[in-house]
């Protein structure tokens, strides 16, 4: 059983320290994802680098301001996300702004699914 529980910690240990901390490192992990499911060229890449970076600091920001709802606070990220998206679509061009488009819908599906399963669990 102890073998078990220690099997378990550095799992647990190993998933968290994967995890990004700095918004460029979550802008560089989302690059690295956006390249598995469709094709960027180094250009696009490298334009879409700053933007990813400026959302997800910003995004931190909004998140770390507690003094706000959370109604407000997904306003925010919300025009966050429209701005982020309307800079992407310019630097991705048609074909990869569909791909990154089906993408999105890809990950909403399974953030629903497994948030329903977690309340399943409940």
């Amino acid at each position: 059983m102890k073998s078990i529980f220690m099997i378990c910690l550095l799992f647990l240990s190993a998933s968290l320290s994967a995890m990004p901390e700095t918004p460029a490192e979550k802008a560089t992990q989302q690059l690295a994802e956006y390249g598995k499911a469709f094709t960027l060229t180094s250009e696009q890449k490298a334009a879409a680098t700053p933007v990813l970076k400026e959302y997800y600091t910003k995004r931190a920001e909004v998140k770390a301001n507690k003094d706000i709802t959370k109604k407000a606070e997904e306003e925010k990220i919300d025009i966050l996300k429209a701005k982020r998206d309307k800079q992407l679509r310019t630097i991705f061009g048609s074909e990869n702004w569909k791909n990154w488009e089906y993408y999105k819908a890809k990950q909403k599906a399974a953030d629903k699914a497994a948030k329903a399963q977690q309340k399943e669990q409940e």
